[in-house]
């Protein structure tokens, strides 16, 4: 099968080049995107001096935009899997075996990293786990069923979803609202666990009151999808 690395990544010049050849030597000979968000210093230049694919936004866009890119760019090119790993080290490279091979042998359509499957592992910081537990049984009430790490952002994607991502995907909390949408689209989702790592370079942009105005806005905004028409309309579409 064809499969795609993507890496939405904004201001990670400082580990972008070491993050893609810690993906190089997990999985030789892979293809590797590097969407460049708009960042201020050169995470562009850095990528392609690493060797990878690289598309530069011309501004910043925010993370849904830029994995919709990458998206787009998968689905164009004729890729049979797409796999999103974040910028900042938190997805290593070592791990990405584990999402790709339910998806590779066609158990799911989508599998997702959860870190809360494992004992093992960083497990984020006690606002984020209290945050995590509040949205896990938002989900459970919505769609039925127990996603244990629903702000996930590390998931491997089959060809039906990355076209449906590609048409659309969400801006401002995707991981939360792309599951119920895809869920409720009809496709099946499996999470895998993984072991995560802390942000090894640059900084957050989260701050406690973020986090809270953040889960504010999710909570209202995903009790809302049901009533809303799903983008997806269903799995078979695509």
């Amino acid at each position: 099968m064809k499969a795609i690395i993507i890496i939405p990544a904004f201001n990670e010049a400082e580990g972008i080049a070491s993050l893609t050849k810690s993906i190089q030597r997990e999985l030789p000979g892979i293809d590797i995107l590097c969407v460049n968000d708009g960042s201020a210093d050169d995470t562009a230049a850095r990528a392609l001096s690493a060797g990878v694919l690289c598309i530069t936004h011309p501004f910043n866009m925010g993370i849904g935009a830029a994995v919709r890119t990458g998206m787009e760019y998968a689905r164009l090119h004729g890729y049979d899997i797409a796999v999103r790993v974040d910028g900042d080290g938190q997805h290593p490279a070592h791990q990405i075996t584990r999402i790709l091979g339910p998806v590779e042998a066609g158990a799911c359509d989508m599998a997702v990293g959860s870190r809360y499957l494992d004992s093992e592992g960083f497990k984020s910081g006690a606002l984020r786990q209290w945050g995590s537990r509040v949205f896990k049984l938002l989900l459970r009430l919505i769609i039925g069923e127990t996603i244990t790490d629903p702000t996930s952002g590390f998931f491997c994607a089959n060809r039906a979803v990355i076209a449906a991502l590609a048409h659309y995907y969400p801006r401002e909390y995707p991981e939360i609202e792309s599951v119920v949408l895809l869920k409720r689209a009809g496709f099946s989702l499996r999470e895998v666990a993984v072991h995560m790592a802390p942000r090894i370079w640059g900084a957050s942009s989260i701050t406690p009151l973020r986090s809270f105005l953040y889960m504010a806005t999710v909570i209202f905004a995903v009790a809302l999808e049901p009533f809303k028409k799903n983008p997806y309309v269903r799995r078979d579409q695509w």
